[in-house]
């Protein structure tokens, strides 16, 4: 008569293949870690948007962060006044490896690709991560600042503040540049427009143009200084946009 096989050893067994299971399940893919190492490429992104805010403002943001494939990284620290600094640095490709590697370990080709409150919130801004590989790219979203996972917000906040590279002050060698006028000059304006230097008032910018030099760097302070910037011109107290091209979250149109 055949012995019973003893039942210890099939409950580990079937333990072991649940716990398998599980963590194939629950273990977020990650994808292998190639990327274009081409200048132009948009590796790494953080972009924000949405809310009630004025046009100038939309216009003048930047992505917060972006890496590109060749490891140049531009990056945002804004402060407690409305302004910002723009900084530029570069990473190796042993530390775009690291970076990429930060990201995957942290569950981010596992996420869903948008999160929100559970109680609706309106008018509120969206966060977008977003990873391009050879093999995959992916953008989380999250709506109003809550939802997504902990490490989400972890992984921004690392992100935000430059990833561990070291920068310099950014300087761009040409912008759009778009004046709103508002009302006659008020002798309030904190900024005003270098006429007679440049030979024309801001007026010649109303619908768009491209500026250089001396134009350039007068507005690309004025606007760092303040995305709401007013600036005085030929009597007439102005707001304007400056957009960055490959920097700006909304491209200027080509030249």
């Amino acid at each position: 008569m055949p012995r019973p096989r003893p039942l210890i050893p099939l409950l580990l067994l079937t333990l072991l293949l649940l716990a398998a299971l599980a963590c194939n399940t629950l273990q977020p893919p990650k994808p292998s870690l190639e990327w274009d190492t081409s200048p132009s490429a948009v590796i790494i992104e953080i972009s924000e948007g949405g809310g009630m805010v004025p046009q100038e403002y939309m216009l003048n943001a930047l992505h917060p962060l972006r890496v590109w494939g060749d490891g140049r990284i531009l990056w945002v620290e804004n402060d407690s006044k409305g302004g910002r600094r723009v900084l530029e640095g570069h990473l190796t490709q042993p530390e775009m490896t690291d970076l990429l590697t930060k990201i995957s370990d942290a569950g981010f080709f596992g996420w869903a690709t948008s999160y929100q409150p559970k109680f609706q919130v309106y008018d509120a801004g969206t966060t977008t991560l977003s990873v391009n590989l050879t093999s995959h790219s992916q953008s989380v979203s999250e709506y109003a600042g809550e939802g997504a996972p902990q490490k989400y917000h972890e992984l921004l906040a690392y992100l935000s503040g430059g990833a561990g590279a070291s920068g310099a002050d950014f300087a761009p060698t040409t912008g759009y540049l778009t004046a709103f006028a508002g009302q006659p000059a008020s002798g309030q304006a904190p900024y005003h427009w270098p006429n007679v230097s440049l030979g024309y008032d801001l007026d010649k910018a109303a619908s768009g143009m491209y500026i250089e030099g001396e134009a350039l760097q007068f507005a690309w302070r004025a606007v760092n200084e303040s995305y709401v910037a007013i600036v005085e011109s030929g009597g007439m107290d102005y707001h304007i946009a400056l957009q960055i091209p490959g920097v700006s979250q909304q491209e200027p149109p080509t030249k």
